[in-house]
């Protein structure tokens, strides 16, 4: 499958908007008052649930990843920085990703940007709390022990395998 990370660290850097459950952003836009926003929009493959691609605006930056839940359940997510969506034409259990709305990812709107701080909590940052690595920690010997691999310009990329169970 393809997958399209998100990242907060520019204005203009890629960030999206899932619903998992309605209301969604189109009952969010007539909430409003608003029209529904154009921007890239993908389908689910394994609940029909719009993606939303949007780029980052100043506003947007703040937010960081967001998730909203009704009654114990996944409402929606914003995925901001470290995150990710699944892109068609992946498939899930034989259905696939698809495309809604094909065209360039729009800059996320301020009233929707408000509507995920009023109705997210915000993740919060992963590590928070832990330890430092200690200082005697040797991160090349440890990629050596577990495997990994390093391309010509010095930059680490994943096993096909897991190293340890095959």
């Amino acid at each position: 499958g393809i997958g399209l990370a998100a990242r907060d660290q520019h204005v203009g850097d890629p960030c999206f908007l899932e619903f998992d459950q309605k209301p969604t952003l189109r009952d969010w836009a007539k909430n409003e008052g608003q029209p529904m926003p154009e921007t890239r929009v993908h389908r689910s493959a394994s609940k029909g649930a719009p993606h939303f691609l949007w780029i980052h605006t100043e506003k947007s930056l703040e937010l960081g990843n967001c998730d909203g839940s009704i009654a114990g359940r996944e409402w929606f997510s914003f995925r901001a920085n470290g995150r990710y969506i699944v892109a068609p034409p992946s498939t899930f259990e034989g259905k696939e990703y698809t495309v809604l709305a094909d065209i360039e990812p729009t800059p996320i709107p301020d009233w929707v940007v408000d509507r995920i701080r009023a109705n997210g909590t915000r993740e919060k940052d992963f590590g928070a709390g832990l330890r430092p690595v200690h200082e005697d920690f040797d991160f090349d010997a440890f990629v050596e022990w577990v495997g990994g691999v390093e391309d010509e310009d010095g930059s680490w990329y994943p096993f096909r395998e897991c190293p340890v169970a095959g």
